[in-house]
């Protein structure tokens, strides 16, 4: 998939170019390349949005991530020292805000495709060998290189705990009239049912249940009521059942979230970047709130994304978040390792595309990374009939 070699052909290309001018112009092209079904996918997942504002979006993003390539560019006339500091510092400053917030298509999401298990490690060491490559430096591209075919030889990908399961559904936006949100969330409770009846002998041990992404809908009063039955059972359970929906506050935002449903009771864990104008407008009022920062007991801190699910550390990545190198190296910013990756997305609104099947790619690249098995559950596109 094409989509797939961006982040590989974009430092050989960049490394390879004589001119400045070059090397931005080909850097650019790769990002248009790669994000090619951005305008359809705007037109499907915003059908108010008109064509040519679209496009305008696809160029005006791939701009944008182009610029640092062609800032932080160096001739081959330079020095190795000055070409190897370049290719670092283009692939930490892509990772900054505003670029690591809409940067899909990095370099560093190759890492664990090159170094499955090594974990930040991983990270590092695809730094390395792009600055490496860039500085023309073969004594270290050849170790890094064959690192990588050992990393990759001697991988063996682990198993999910016996009774985690995801359920992949096709179904349509939840509608906001009473009526049409309760028949969904009948929808779901009989789907969960239907997943967990009879019920597990207890020598089996906890169940957990995942579904898609914003699959329940916004999240009120009116569904904890209607969740209320099949909650109580879940809780005097060992099993945990994972929805995910759109949790408001009593600010007035609204934030996409995965509700826990476990014992002792069930918590909320909120995604850290939405997906940019489709859901995230930091400029305006609606859309859904970013959550990179949470306060508790101990201060503020940055969101890791973990949450400790049937006595796993468990990291999430919602959606968008799949595509991104920022939330992971968060992440691995921690004491404690994830030793579940748990990915949510819902595309119900692509019918056609390819950017599903990108994103699921990129979610089993980064297990490989942590060396930790995946669990995804996805809404796709209905089909007809």
């Amino acid at each position: 998939m094409l989509e797939n070699l961006i982040p590989l052909l974009l430092p050989l290309w960049w490394s390879a170019a004589r001119q400045r001018a070059s090397a931005w112009g080909g850097v650019l092209a790769l990002y248009l390349l790669g994000a090619h079904e951005q305008p359809a996918a705007i037109l499907q997942a915003l059908p108010g949005f008109s064509p040519l504002g679209s496009r305008a979006v696809w160029g005006l993003h791939a701009l944008l991530l182009s610029l640092p390539w062609a800032w932080l560019w160096q001739a081959p006339t330079q020095s190795a020292i000055k070409r190897g500091f370049s290719s670092v510092a283009v692939l930490l400053v892509s990772l900054l805000p505003p670029w690591g917030l809409i940067g899909w298509l990095h370099p560093l999401t190759l890492s664990g495709v090159l170094y499955p298990a090594w974990g930040l490690g991983g990270l590092l060491a695809t730094t390395l060998l792009w600055s490496a490559w860039n500085a023309r430096q073969r004594a270290l591209i050849q170790p890094l290189l064959l690192a990588a075919l050992l990393a990759n030889a001697g991988y063996r990908a682990p198993t999910l705990p016996p009774g985690w399961q995801a359920l992949d559904t096709r179904l349509k936006p939840p509608g906001i009239l009473p009526w049409q949100r309760l028949e969904r969330q009948t929808q779901l409770m009989q789907l969960v049912q239907a997943q967990w009846d009879p019920p597990m002998p207890a020598q089996r041990g906890p169940r957990v249940l995942l579904l898609p992404e914003s699959i329940a809908g916004v999240w009120t009063g009116a569904e904890t009521y209607w969740w209320n039955a099949l909650c109580n059972r879940i809780t005097h359970s060992q099993d945990t059942l994972i929805v995910g929906a759109i949790a408001p506050d009593a600010s007035g935002r609204a934030y996409n979230a995965a509700h826990v449903i476990a014992a002792p009771g069930d918590r909320w864990v909120r995604a850290r970047q939405p997906i940019p104008l489709a859901d995230w407008s930091p400029w305006g009022a609606g859309g859904l709130a970013s959550h990179w920062v949470l306060q508790d007991a101990h201060g503020w801190h940055l969101n890791r994304g973990q949450e400790r699910i049937a006595g796993y550390r468990v990291l999430f990545s919602f959606c968008f978040e799949d595509l991104l190198v920022l939330p992971q190296l968060v992440s691995a910013l921690g004491p404690e390792a994830p030793q579940v990756l748990i990915s949510l997305s819902n595309h119900s609104w692509a019918q056609g595309l390819r950017e599903p099947a990108v994103q699921a790619m990129h979610a089993r690249w980064w297990a490989r990374l942590w060396g930790i098995p995946l669990l995804r559950a996805d809404n796709g596109p209905q089909t007809d009939g």
